[in-house]
């Protein structure tokens, strides 16, 4: 598999992890106030989901956003040394989370402009998640210096 792609799929899994842990955190835990779905909500209806279609597209949004950032990541991957490499892929997961907080206050977006204490901590640990579960896949797969 190219690096592109394998980036999108480690991306994509990572997002599977983050958006379990996010559903967990929200509707069984009641810590966060959103999920990662509503974010993308937000942002592509101007509101959160109204509907079980809306929150489909939502999610599906999030998981394909997600799966480009794993990109990112995969051409990141030949500047990154082998050690510790899920520290680094954790911290970069933080990194990303960190911006997914405050691009929305930034630009002052309706409904993403403040954050309750319970879904920032749900963001930062869904985001090490991410970062984590991605590293490992693109580790794993071994993506070569020349894809």
């Amino acid at each position: 598999m190219d690096r592109f792609s394998c980036g999108f799929l480690a991306g994509i899994i990572g997002a599977v992890v983050m958006d379990v842990w996010s559903f967990i955190s929200h509707s069984f835990l009641s810590y966060a106030e959103l999920q990662f779905l509503d974010w993308a909500s937000v942002l592509l209806f101007g509101r959160l989901p109204a509907n079980m279609v809306e929150t489909v597209i939502s999610l599906l949004a999030h998981i394909a956003w997600t799966g480009v950032i794993g990109i990112i990541l995969a051409y990141l991957m030949p500047l990154i040394t082998a050690r510790q490499y899920l520290y680094k892929g954790a911290l970069l997961g933080f990194v990303f989370g960190f911006m997914f907080l405050a691009i929305p206050i930034i630009f002052n977006v309706n409904s993403l402009n403040s954050h309750a204490t319970g879904t920032v901590v749900t963001v930062i640990i869904g985001s090490l998640l991410w970062g984590i579960v991605t590293m490992l896949f693109l580790r794993s797969s071994d993506v070569s210096p020349n894809n």
